[in-house]
């Protein structure tokens, strides 16, 4: 879910910057809008972003029809402000440009944020609340298993955060697996059996965040600018200095980008 977000996200604030009306597939985005306030029908339309079938879609995004399409707005010089465009490949700049209106368009349903709200009320005000995504599943094969971690070394970083930050911590985790069972050795709170925006929200209203590389934790990051620790590397060093919050997808509040930190 948190790659269709982006998604969308990106493809908002491309239509804000350039006015241009930006078509999608109907059932790109379509079954998530319910999660969300003011993601409707009407705010996309205002936003210039339109769904259409799946398969019409299909149809008039082939490459003859993409053809026709770029040969008019050649001919109108631009006049014809219509995309049909691929998310991937929007620019995150113009997310980035419009972080705030995005943000507030994005926001889960006022359900959704009061059940958040409390379950947060029943956590001790004086502990600091550090969500830890132990991103599982998919992640098996993703990348041949790179950030595929044992629960152990979500063990040894939770051990190192409570070494090296003083005071109470209770670690809120969030797995695609049930691991309730698991002895971390530190505070924890687990809650099985949720629904995807619930987690990414609940996310976003922890003090910290850590996690493997993920457009999941990444969201809930930008959504109340929580600073991200990723995890890199089992064996990897935590440094307090590494957590920045994400201003747009792969980009951090200090301008590093996603690949590029050290």
């Amino acid at each position: 879910m948190g790659n269709r977000m982006w998604a969308m996200l990106n493809i908002i604030g491309f239509a804000k910057e350039t006015q241009q009306i930006v078509i999608i597939s109907h059932d790109y985005f379509q079954e998530y809008l319910l999660n969300f306030e003011d993601l409707t029908y009407r705010i996309l339309k205002e936003q210039k972003v339109f769904f259409l079938n799946k398969w019409i879609y299909k149809i008039i995004t082939n490459k003859y029809i993409h053809k026709i399409i770029t040969l008019l707005k050649i001919l109108s010089k631009q006049r014809l402000k219509l995309s049909f465009t691929n998310s991937w490949n929007i620019d995150s700049k113009y997310a980035q440009k419009y972080t705030n209106d995005l943000r507030v368009i994005f926001k889960p349903t006022q359900k959704i944020c009061q059940e958040v709200e409390l379950l947060f009320d029943i956590f001790d005000k004086e502990k600091l609340i550090i969500g830890v995504h132990i991103r599982r599943g998919d992640y098996q094969h993703w990348k041949s298993g790179k950030y595929y971690y044992a629960l152990d070394v979500y063990a040894k970083f939770m051990k190192e955060i409570s070494e090296t930050i003083n005071g109470k911590i209770l670690f809120y985790l969030f797995s695609n697996e049930d691991i309730s069972d698991y002895d971390f050795g530190v505070d924890c709170f687990f809650k099985p059996n949720t629904e995807a925006v619930f987690d990414i929200w609940a996310m976003s209203k922890c003090n910290y965040l850590i996690g493997p590389p993920s457009t999941f934790s990444m969201f809930a990051s930008f959504w109340n600018r929580t600073p991200i620790h990723f995890i890199y590397d089992k064996d990897q060093k935590f440094k307090i200095e590494n957590f920045q919050h994400i201003v747009a997808q792969n980009v951090f509040a200090n301008e590093k980008r996603l690949l590029d930190l050290d």
